[in-house]
């Protein structure tokens, strides 16, 4: 009984399994099963079964899982709720066939276990020996019941608890997405409202529209645009929908391409290392990678410190691959952040965005058998490193 006590508030099967087996031991019986009642099926389910070969054989046949409407002793104790202790289960016309003939099962003692004031099913020990229990062991067997009503009692409220603590996290963290979703589509929307309304005005007044308003207001749509691709490329990763168009693409060119369209003159982006890298590769997606890779690193660098983007070559047998690294002068990143920076939706309280551009990173070099890892550089910022391989995935 102290042990059944000590038990961790573990999972209910766990927990009774672990029971089961210390009470064979205890009885010295060959199995002994903690059924409860499954509702939806009617049936009686050994939630735990001693680790005995007896136990084994059950669970091998399929017997631990009884159908009410079956009947035998086991369902007869449940449904009329008064022990029984059965000297010769050979011989007893209540007894399910299978249990005689398959396990070998000669004597037993079964009884109700309620939980919580609740008949919810039945504590019952068989053994291969006729004649093996006695008055005493119905009689502990139904103390230990009692006790193991308690344990199933307490798991249930543990298991009640972390479900509603998981609701709650869950709602917590949807509505912190829906509002950073909200704030980014404004900032994406209000300008280009505020544009278009401009282009309006004008044009009421016989002003002509000029070209940069034009591209302004396109420019605010493709980002808008891109928030929206974002959300759906994660749907599509998670449902096995995204799709790669290899081609042999110039990585080196493309990290030229990037430092050339996302350096400012505050924080340049300097290329270094191969002048040409040819992979197979999906030239569009990796693009995107990489631009989200810089646009990070530039976001925590300091004004007047250049972000480094080198491009390199392990040609060592047998997976050829290129290495193209992101070093940034920032204050680097600590282990608990690295932990989940991968992770869709990951955003700290000083993030912008929803926190796609880097878990959308992470997943694009996984679907082209490559990787993406970040360090803390010992110098000071933090190094993301993406791993291509040179042949087709």
């Amino acid at each position: 009984m102290q042990q059944i006590v000590e038990l961790p508030g573990v999972e209910l099967h766990e927990a009774l399994t672990s029971v089961s087996t210390r009470v064979a031991e205890v009885l010295g019986a060959d199995k002994i099963d903690t059924f409860l009642l499954d509702e939806e099926h009617q049936t009686l389910f050994a939630v735990g079964t001693s680790e005995t070969p007896m136990g084994g054989r059950q669970r091998a046949l399929g017997l631990h899982n009884l159908a009410l409407a079956n009947g035998g002793r086991i369902v007869q104790v449940f449904e009329s709720g008064t022990s029984h202790l059965e000297p010769r289960s050979d011989l007893d016309p209540e007894e399910l066939a299978g249990i005689i003939e398959n396990l070998g099962v000669r004597s037993t003692v079964s009884v109700p276990l309620e939980v919580n004031g609740v008949r919810r099913g039945v504590l019952t020990a068989a053994s291969a020996s006729p004649e093996f229990f006695q008055a005493r062991d119905l009689n502990f067997l139904t103390i230990a019941s009692r006790w193991i009503g308690m344990l199933c009692h307490r798991a249930e409220l543990a298991e009640r608890t972390r479900k509603i603590e998981t609701e709650h996290a869950r709602r917590k963290g949807a509505d912190e997405v829906i509002a950073v979703l909200a704030h980014d589509l404004r900032n994406h929307l209000q300008p280009l409202i505020g544009r278009l309304q401009m282009m309006r005005i004008n044009l009421e007044h016989g002003v002509p529209v000029e070209i940069s308003s034009v591209g302004s207001a396109l420019a605010s749509a493709q980002r808008l645009a891109r928030l929206t691709e974002d959300l759906l490329d994660m749907k599509r990763l998670d449902e096995g929908l995204f799709s790669l168009r290899l081609a042999p693409v110039d990585l080196a060119r493309l990290c030229r391409e990037t430092a050339e369209s996302l350096g400012t003159s505050t924080t340049p982006v300097h290329t270094s290392g191969e002048a040409s890298l040819v992979a197979v590769v999906d030239e569009e997606r990796i693009r995107q990678t990489l631009e989200n890779l810089v646009a990070n690193a530039i976001k925590y660098s300091p004004p007047g410190k250049p972000v480094q983007l080198h491009v390199l070559a392990d040609l060592v047998a047998p997976k050829r691959r290129a290495v193209i690294e992101v070093l940034d002068s920032g204050p680097g990143i600590s282990r608990e952040v690295a932990a989940t920076l991968f992770d869709p939706f990951s955003f700290s309280s000083d993030s912008k965005g929803l926190g796609l551009g880097l878990y959308l990173a992470h997943r694009i070099a996984q679907v082209h058998s490559g990787a993406l890892t970040v360090h803390s550089r010992p110098t000071g910022g933090t190094r993301f490193r993406l791993t291509l391989p040179l042949d087709p995935p």
